[in-house]
């Protein structure tokens, strides 16, 4: 007689996707980055020694997450840059009574093919 293992897919829970934006270290250096200054992913690469693409990548996933705002949004050679900006208060959008953490303000299209 054999056995089989039967896996079932566990959907992403709010906690655990709340919890896997902050458990990157680039992000937690982001983040405390930003509560001083607004900054661009150019300006906030340069800071911290690290890709622009790489600080824009981890910026919108903060900022799907509402971890950071957008504090304005420039002209620069020709195209728009955001610079984003992390409100201190925003850990209060973490609602961990009700297993609402990282809940995101407005889905990007990673969140928008999972829900």
């Amino acid at each position: 007689m054999s056995r089989r293992l039967i896996l079932v897919p566990m959907p992403d829970s709010p906690t655990l996707e709340g919890l896997r934006v902050l458990a990157h270290p680039v992000r937690l250096r982001i983040l405390s980055l930003l509560t001083g200054a607004a900054m661009s992913a150019a300006e906030a690469a340069r800071e911290l020694g690290e890709t622009q693409a790489n600080v824009s990548y981890h910026l919108r996933r903060l900022h799907e997450a509402g971890l950071l705002d957008v504090a304005e949004e420039v002209r620069i050679r020709g195209g728009l840059a955001k610079r984003y900006r992390h409100d201190p208060e925003s850990g209060t959008r973490f609602d961990d009574r009700r297993g609402n953490v990282g809940r995101p303000r407005s889905l990007g299209k990673s969140a928008r093919a999972r829900a």
